[in-house]
């Protein structure tokens, strides 16, 4: 019977995993495809100053989005030092980039109710921290998209607005109808399948968490949550300068948003493939070669492991230096139902 229990387990993570292969085969259809061995030697060729430029927002780019998270726990009567705030966010990021799913998200979860928070606020304090991103996100890529397809500025901007106006009805309404089956299978999505359930009842408590809010507190979030794009951006226009691609700084956070939003299915590991192909295709509409936007993603990646290293320095705080073995624990055994 373990065995079989066993196997079962093995399964479930068998086929979460398999869709994300779709990814790594694109890129590699890519690599035969376009020119790699060019893309590579661009990469190898960067020049270091712009490299090193990108680097350098990754720390004040952790630091606004640790802070926009901190607020939102505030919020919720639960106070977290900066220190204590900066190395959970941190191990959250390493632990999303080192492992597959959204285990990352979870680990703020597991952070704030070993504080006594319920599981409820405290996933709701991780849904909206990825609500603003995802909202940002969709105005972007939708003018991208329609500045793609040759559509004139305000058609382009109206079409974001309508598109982030849909991103904010859909998600309120997830997090605050009743638990059902669409509603799990979707949860199942975006937190580990055994805390689905618990994953419904945070939604379910959305609306309180929610009710908690200052208006000063959403505003300040939102202007982290812009604040904190832009620095991403910024470090792309220097890693896209640094291999001598000159497109406008709008075009290229609008390509890189599609690439975010992509990178959200499940169909890819770290992006690979979907930011490849989606690159390849919205800055050849501007006339780069295929190679040097192959080598762009390449960057990207590269910005993105390093991003997930500086992150892993906070496996050395003792804050975090037993969190992986609470993660470990909590995933054994699925959470009680929060208490209302």
């Amino acid at each position: 019977m373990v065995a079989l229990r066993a196997g079962s387990r093995y399964g479930r993570l068998l086929r979460r995993l398999a869709p994300r292969l779709l990814g790594p085969a694109i890129l590699a259809l890519l690599l035969v495809r376009v020119p790699g061995a060019r893309a590579l030697n661009a990469v190898a060729a960067a020049r270091v100053l712009p490299f090193v430029g990108a680097l350098a927002l990754l720390l004040p780019l952790l630091i606004v989005r640790t802070h926009r998270w901190a607020i939102l726990v505030r919020a919720q009567s639960l106070h977290l030092s900066a220190a204590e705030a900066l190395a959970v966010y941190a191990f959250s990021v390493f632990a999303g980039t080192a492992t597959p799913g959204r285990l990352g998200e979870f680990v703020k979860v597991v952070h704030l109710r070993q504080r006594g928070l319920s599981f409820g606020r405290a996933f709701a304090t991780v849904f909206l921290d990825r609500f603003l991103d995802v909202v940002i996100l969709v105005a972007m890529a939708a003018w991208g998209l329609a500045w793609f397809a040759g559509l004139r500025a305000l058609p382009a901007v109206a079409l974001a607005v309508v598109a982030t106006g849909a991103t904010i009805l859909v998600l309120r309404g997830l997090a605050s109808g009743e638990g059902n089956g669409r509603l799990r299978r979707i949860v199942e999505r975006v937190m580990p399948w055994r805390f689905a359930s618990a994953a419904e009842a945070g939604l379910r408590d959305f609306g309180r968490a929610v009710a908690a809010l200052a208006p000063s507190v959403v505003a300040l979030a939102v202007v982290e949550s812009v604040v904190g794009w832009l620095l991403n951006w910024s470090a792309l226009a220097l890693l896209a300068s640094a291999i001598g691609i000159h497109v406008s700084f709008a075009y290229l956070a609008a390509s890189a948003s599609v690439c975010g939003l992509l990178a959200m299915l499940p169909v890819s590991i770290l992006g690979l493939g979907t930011r490849d192909a989606t690159l390849v295709v919205m800055l050849g509409r501007v006339g780069v070669a295929p190679a040097d936007a192959l080598a762009f993603s390449l960057m990207n990646l590269i910005l993105l492991v390093a991003y997930g290293l500086i992150c892993s320095l906070s496996l050395f705080s003792p804050t975090t230096r037993l969190e992986a073995r609470t993660v470990r624990k909590e995933m054994g055994h699925r959470p009680p139902e929060p208490s209302s």
